[in-house]
């Protein structure tokens, strides 16, 4: 299951808007979260009905800035638990899995209201407990080579950020693709870079989902990358053991029959394929028997 949360710094254009349509046809996002959407009103309602999810929720921007939109689909229950200027937290519950919580995050650029960030989206404040990811646009960074060039770290750099992280409990939780996630000018005096955005995640969400990644996605249409969370590793079955598919099975006639009746064209195709991996496996002990077994008689 993949969420893709993005700074998108407008959502009315229309090349945003093809840029977030391409995104979810390519990844199937069950969560989108967008971020500095700068519309409200009426106007971004009728954006929000056009974005192709059964339910959102939107935290009014103020004028030009802020704002923080969630959508996700009718398969997974979310339930609103706090919402904020700078922050939404929902807990989430996707099929039989144990409810965790997400928070999606806009620090403001402002520092003095970033600090009132640290104080409201933490585990005292909010009494949090259990599974907890926060992902989002922090507007900081918590170490000098967290922005190019290093003349400019002073500005984003935020010794408050890195406590927040450790008196949350919380673990980086890396990334796949380029370092940054924000990048501002064209020219070599004008050029910056940074990563803002991240993933954090406390160690029961970790273990929940031990082969969640993020991938930064190339920065097109705004200054931010969009961030694709991944909490499953399309290549295991339900079970954590690795799939290997086996070719043998195509010579059995009951093949073709079992994946007409199992696979699902309404769904995605990552969950078809998590599906299938633990339906194949146990049709294999089941049915065809044992590959070794067989090629050993």
């Amino acid at each position: 299951m993949n969420l893709l949360i993005w700074n998108c710094q407008g959502a009315a254009s229309k090349a945003i808007n093809r840029v977030i349509k391409d995104v979810k046809r390519r990844f199937n996002p069950r969560i989108l979260g967008l971020i500095e959407p700068r519309v409200s009103g009426y106007q971004a309602d009728e954006i929000c009905k056009k974005m192709g999810f059964e339910n959102w929720l939107r935290v009014e921007a103020t004028g030009f800035s802020g704002g923080i939109w969630v959508f996700w689909q009718d398969d997974m229950k979310l339930e609103i638990v706090h919402t904020h200027s700078q922050f939404v937290l929902v807990r989430v519950k996707v099929g039989h899995q144990a409810l965790w919580l997400l928070s999606i995050v806009y620090g403001s650029p402002n520092a003095t209201l970033r600090k009132k960030l640290w104080h409201d989206l933490s585990l005292d404040n909010l009494n949090i407990e259990g599974p907890w990811c926060s992902i989002g646009d922090y507007n900081s960074v918590i170490s000098d080579d967290e922005i190019e060039p290093q003349r400019n770290s002073a500005h984003h750099r935020s010794p408050e950020f890195a406590d927040w992280i450790f008196n949350q409990a919380m673990i980086d939780m890396g990334f796949k693709g380029s370092k940054f996630t924000w990048t501002r000018g064209q020219s070599s005096d004008t050029h910056k870079s940074a990563r803002l955005d991240r993933g954090l995640c406390n160690l029961e969400w970790k273990d929940m989902f031990p082969d969640s990644h993020i991938t930064h996605l190339p920065i097109i249409q705004s200054n931010y990358a969009p961030l694709i969370l991944n909490l499953s590793d399309k290549n295991k079955s339900e079970s954590g053991r690795i799939f290997r598919f086996q070719a043998a099975w195509l010579t059995h006639k009951e093949f073709p029959k079992v994946i007409k009746a199992e696979w699902d064209n309404r769904q995605n195709m990552e969950d078809n394929i998590l599906k299938m991996a633990s339906i194949l496996s146990n049709w294999n002990r089941t049915t065809f028997g044992n590959i070794q077994k067989i090629k050993g008689g």
